[in-house]
């Protein structure tokens, strides 16, 4: 019962609220649920975390997910790198890539070349490709690897390189 409500508000998270917050705050819903149904929280203290953190930590404070406009392809997702625009227009890509290609194949292909920014937003993609490798979702690891494409900089920038240098 309780797989069947977290897969459930992990989807209208998704649907309803942007991963990060004042563009640089990553949205924690997903991680602080799977991390509960871990611990074999009730459906209901799922919802009761949800609704708790929706309430005090996302309304108000998040932009509203942007409906995916089909507008990132295998010919054009490097070109929008790193730009904080497009996130569930990735999470449909690689949603459709993890379909047609199985999810670690999906993952090794796309990882090749987005690597470089797995560090961005404070390593908070890569942690979300690991949350949803633990409870087998495809979804999940589709909002992973479009994290990385929507926060993408690469560690070679040279703004990383001023950071590693301090």
């Amino acid at each position: 019962m309780s797989g069947v409500k977290l897969h459930s508000l992990l989807g209208e998270a998704l649907e309803k609220y942007h991963i990060e917050y004042h563009r640089y705050f990553s949205n924690h819903v997903s991680q602080g649920l799977i991390a509960l149904f871990r611990l074999g929280a009730t459906p209901q203290r799922l919802q009761e975390f949800y609704d708790n953190y929706v309430s005090t930590t996302l309304d108000g404070k998040v932009d509203k997910a942007i409906p995916s406009q089909g507008l990132i392809n295998e010919g054009n997702y490097e070109k929008h790198l790193g730009e904080n625009q497009h996130f569930l227009d990735y999470v449909e890509f690689f949603s459709g890539e993890i379909r047609r290609l199985g999810t670690g194949p999906a993952v090794t292909k796309y990882m090749k070349t987005i690597h470089p920014g797995e560090c961005s937003s404070a390593f908070h993609p890569i942690i979300q490709l690991g949350y949803g490798a633990d409870v087998e979702s495809d979804r999940v690891m589709a909002e992973g690897l479009a994290y990385i494409c929507y926060s993408y900089e690469s560690y070679f920038s040279p703004r990383m390189a001023k950071v590693s240098q301090a």
